[in-house]
């Protein structure tokens, strides 16, 4: 059999799925950073809302303490590289707000149980474009359904599939799709 020129172990631990899991709570430093921000270190055997690396992320996020050094004290030494896009995708639907009844405000309660405050940072000038679109998006996604759907709340699949296509869908897919996707998310559709 081969050697592994490297140790798994170590590169697996270094993931930030598993840092936030398994490691970050033996570091007193991320103890003491976790009891400032409410959060709670998951337990064994993992399940549940504490177990997801966008659990500390959105806590960094909403009490305005992200920093590259709490997001590697959290989420350990890969964390640029491995969870930036969650950080991202997790800081556009904090600065949405979204709605009572929507998705995202459903999931965001039980991830923002036991948030000591809330003060997120405000848009850079990027994500103030970026939220300007979804939000004209969530404005056809509202003529769509008052128009198509009677002013029913939920957005089907089919219905998603609709307003794609009329706002132009296949052009820039994915790339832009996720515009769509968070101006549903932020909607409340009665849940």
């Amino acid at each position: 059999m081969p050697m592994i020129p490297f140790d798994i172990e170590l590169n697996i631990a270094s993931e930030p799925y598993f840092y936030w899991n398994y490691k970050a709570s033996t570091i007193p430093e991320a103890q003491a950073l976790a009891s400032d921000l409410g959060l709670r270190f998951p337990v064994r055997p993992l399940y549940g809302i504490e177990s997801a690396t966008v659990y500390p992320i959105r806590r960094l996020i909403i009490t305005n303490e992200a920093s590259p050094e709490s997001y590697e004290l959290l989420l350990g030494p890969l964390w640029m590289s491995k969870a930036s896009h969650t950080i991202q995708k997790t800081r556009m639907e904090v600065l949405l707000y979204p709605a009572a009844g929507s998705l995202s405000y459903n999931i965001a309660e039980e991830l923002d149980e036991g948030t000591t405050e809330w003060n997120p940072r405000g848009p850079t000038d990027y994500e103030k474009i970026e939220l300007d679109r979804i939000l004209e998006i969530a404005e056809k996604v509202d003529l769509y359904m008052s128009y198509h759907k009677g002013g029913e709340k939920e957005v089907s699949l089919d219905d998603m599939t609709d307003i794609w296509l009329q706002l132009g869908g296949g052009c820039g897919y994915p790339e832009n799709f996720w515009h769509l996707q968070y101006a549903i998310d932020a909607r409340d559709q009665g849940l």
